[in-house]
């Protein structure tokens, strides 16, 4: 499998800005019930793999002391 036929389909300015305009917001309910099943009220590091352009990751914020994303398109970075 090459990797990199795989993240170049998510790059170029096309796609970020479709991505931007259509991706949808994680559901806070998923959220509340994962850091209620760890019996907090904010995890303290949240790993946002294939960030993309950090939608999801500023959303995530509010549920976490640390957050890290990673992603490998530079243009969605």
């Amino acid at each position: 499998m090459d990797l990199n036929l795989n993240a170049d389909r998510f790059s170029g300015k096309d796609y970020v800005s479709l991505y931007n305009k259509f991706r949808p917001e994680p559901p806070r309910e998923i959220l509340l019930h994962c850091l209620q099943y760890l019996g907090r009220t904010k995890a303290e590091l949240i790993l946002d793999l294939g960030c993309g352009t950090g939608l999801s990751t500023r959303i995530l914020s509010n549920y976490g002391q640390r957050i890290i994303g990673v992603e490998p398109s530079e243009a969605m970075l």
